[in-house]
């Protein structure tokens, strides 16, 4: 079996058939998978060319992520929008593995046309977040599951940080490394610059927060993160982003908000593509803009998808 081969377009057939899936079949899909993401670390770029679905955390949460294809119209979303994954497929919930290959096996049907980030849940040697379960979680259905961590590991190490949809979206999991915005960087460099661990964990880990006024400068606009790992950024530095790079939003993951939350005059959307346990959100949500309509960067609260 590839990748492609998975039926995505049946939540109930596609968990079956990965609850199927021997550890030696998963250890070769996951190596398949790394074959698709060549030549996209650390970013990428694509273009304003198609409506596109931006999901935030899924954290296991199968459920979640069909309820918002089926408010789209699965057969549009499966075939033709652009999609981009914002990071966080495993650890927390009950799906881990099967968000994991649902992800990955899109990317493998439509590579140019789906994006799979690096969240902090898929950890950077170093900043493993914790609680951080996906081995238990393995290592509870797979007697060889160190064989299928490693593979899983080797992906997450292929894995882009950011995405730039030229001259609209900049998207992170966390959030813009305001080590490189107060040194005073320009154009794609912005996006990640060299890779340093201190760049990477501000994308992986990086918040918004109302810590300073939009005409601040990017120096003014940071501050310790209470998670004890990133930092928290402010407006001046979003404003100073957008005009570095051209573009109109940042769009991140991250944050546990119901579905979707703007911020920094509704210049950053936050997006959350999950509920349950431990999160206190209620609903999981997906920002679709369609970068067709000459009006898309208005008003845009009305691409929000919640469900």
């Amino acid at each position: 079996m590839k990748l492609e081969d998975l039926p995505i377009e049946d939540l109930g057939a596609f968990a079956e058939a990965v609850e199927t899936l021997t550890e030696d079949e998963v250890t070769k899909l996951l190596e398949e998978a790394k074959k698709h993401l060549e030549g996209e670390w650390p970013f990428v770029v694509t273009q304003p060319d198609a409506r596109t679905v931006f999901h935030g955390d899924l954290f296991g949460d199968l459920v979640s992520v069909y309820d918002v294809w089926n408010v789209l119209g699965l057969k549009e979303v499966l075939e033709n929008y652009k999609l981009v994954f914002l990071g966080n497929y495993v650890d927390r919930g009950p799906k881990q593995l099967e968000t994991l290959l649902l992800v990955l096996s899109l990317k493998a049907r439509r590579p140019s046309e789906v994006f799979v980030l690096r969240g902090n849940h898929e950890p950077y040697r170093g900043l493993e977040p914790l609680p951080h379960d996906f081995p238990q979680h393995l290592a509870k259905r797979f007697k060889g599951w160190k064989d299928v961590l490693r593979a899983a590991r080797s992906v997450f190490e292929a894995l882009p940080f950011a995405l730039v949809v030229d001259g609209a979206v900049v998207a992170y999991h966390g959030g813009p490394a305001t080590v490189l915005l107060r040194r005073g960087c320009r154009g794609l460099e912005c996006v990640f610059g060299e890779p340093r661990a201190e760049v990477v964990e501000e994308i992986l880990w990086n918040d918004p927060a109302n810590i300073c006024g939009w005409e601040d400068g990017p120096e003014a606009c940071w501050a310790p993160s209470p998670r004890g790992r990133g930092f928290l950024w402010g407006p001046g530095a979003t404003r100073y982003l957008l005009e570095a790079l051209e573009v109109s939003y940042v769009v991140r993951g991250h944050t546990p908000v119901d579905g979707v939350k703007f911020f920094h005059r509704k210049r950053v959307v936050s997006v959350f593509t999950r509920v349950g346990s431990p999160f206190f959100n209620k609903r999981a949500g997906a920002w679709a803009p369609d970068f067709l309509d000459p009006s898309w960067e208005l008003e845009p609260e009305r691409w929000a998808v919640i469900v």
